[in-house]
């Protein structure tokens, strides 16, 4: 697997080089870095993509998490608070902001997103019960 990982990095270097890359393309390689823990690689390129593309849900998305999972929640929510700000009503955001309110001790605002989230959850759950019932 590693080789392969080089392989594909060494290639992919030369594209680079070039100023050929896409922010998809940077984001698949950060993908690649962060699975073969090389997650301060990763970071970089993810930063490269949102360079490009600041509107990248994934890359927004996986920096958040990154940084959620190293505990630095204030990192964690800037990058989540992106998602909202490109027009994103997925609960699973409202409630990832919501946590990282709650950990760095901001309780207004994890309540605020948590009732955020839960309406957009409620929204999906009702869609979802009027599509099934409009199948049957």
């Amino acid at each position: 697997m590693y080789k392969k990982v080089l392989c594909f990095m060494f290639l992919f270097s030369t594209i680079i080089a070039n100023n050929i890359c896409s922010d998809k393309d940077y984001v698949n390689l950060a993908r690649s870095l962060n699975k073969n823990n090389r997650t301060t690689e990763a970071i970089k390129f993810y930063k490269k993509a949102l360079k490009i593309n600041p509107e990248n849900f994934t890359a927004h998305w996986d920096l958040a998490i990154h940084f959620f999972k190293q505990r630095d929640y204030q990192q964690s929510l800037h990058y989540f608070s992106n998602l909202t700000k490109f027009g994103s009503e997925n609960p699973y955001i409202f409630f990832n902001i919501a946590y990282n309110h709650n950990k760095l001790g901001q309780l207004d605002q994890a309540l605020e997103f948590f009732h955020k989230f839960l309406e957009a959850w409620i929204q999906i759950a009702s869609a979802t019960k009027i599509f099934s019932n409009s199948s049957n």
